[in-house]
């Protein structure tokens, strides 16, 4: 899913997919509002690489995972000029304790990809529950 925030509503999204992704079948691309929409059910995955303030963007991805939209998710968190540590460790420390809140195991981890060293990528998925 790939989701597009209010002010863009009225341009075109600037990162269209790749034809070979769009294609696939396995990506659904929609031009909503990103901040307000809800799947109707519950999806796979969840991708999330609005430009936006970080914590505008840790807390939905934590409510997607928390209220069980899905089932993992891949976010960015574009870094501000100044106390970029300090943002993102605030940010992740937030999306853990709403996942924390759940009771369930869910990993988060955070890179900052040599590609774009303006933001942190950061990944979180339930994890399988162990047979007892």
């Amino acid at each position: 899913m790939y989701l597009i925030p209010p002010e863009a509503r009225q341009r075109p999204d600037n990162g269209a997919l790749a034809p070979l992704v769009r294609e696939s079948g396995l990506v659904e691309h929609r031009r909503v509002d990103g901040f307000h929409f809800r799947p109707s059910e519950r999806i796979h995955g969840m991708v999330c690489d609005i430009v936006e303030q970080p914590d505008r963007i840790a807390a939905p991805a934590a409510q997607w995972l928390t209220r069980g939209w899905c089932r993992r998710t891949i976010f960015n968190l574009k870094l501000p000029m100044n106390k970029r540590h300090q943002t993102v460790t605030q940010c992740l420390s937030a999306v853990r304790a709403r996942l924390n809140e759940t009771r369930h195991p869910w990993p988060l981890a955070a890179k900052q990809l040599y590609q774009d060293r303006e933001e942190v990528t950061a990944f979180a998925e339930l994890a399988p529950q162990r047979a007892r």
